[in-house]
């Protein structure tokens, strides 16, 4: 299938995978939790309080630093959060939290997105999904072009 801006959903694919296949090479060997799908009504909060996680079904070991990466590579899906930025808003959080940042933030989360647009584009193609096969096809071209 061919992306409006010309390029292909599997010329994209395949050069992602070449990427990240460069760029896992330094990524670190983490084993935490992670959620893997904050954003469909699974968070349950009660003004600035957390309540509740819920639907764990997506979950597995890695680095926590993915659900953060999720949450900026979904983040331009809904539109009635577009004034809001999820980056400096994770990183107020941390700054809060006083949890020291790793140096190679923007790279892991960098990867982790990588990750996430090959694995939407794939399954995008497998249900037939264009428009969001398209969509994904953008936002992963971009992630290649940084």
């Amino acid at each position: 299938m061919r992306s409006k801006n010309g390029a292909t959903a599997i010329g994209t694919y395949d050069a992602g995978v070449s990427m990240l296949t460069e760029l896992v090479a330094d990524m670190p060997d983490v084993k935490q939790v992670i959620h893997q799908d904050l954003l469909a009504r699974n968070v349950l909060v009660d003004g600035p309080s957390l309540r509740a996680v819920l639907d764990w079904g997506n979950s597995m070991y890695g680095d926590a630093l993915f659900d953060a990466a999720w949450l900026i590579y979904w983040w331009p899906w809904f539109p009635a959060w577009a004034n809001i930025d999820i980056s400096a808003e994770l990183h107020r959080h941390w700054a809060v939290a006083r949890r020291p940042l790793p140096d190679d933030l923007a790279y892991r989360l960098h990867c982790y997105q990588l990750r996430i647009g090959l694995d939407h584009i794939a399954y995008s193609a497998f249900t037939g999904d264009a428009a969001d096969l398209e969509r994904h096809t953008r936002q992963t071209l971009a992630l290649l072009e940084r």
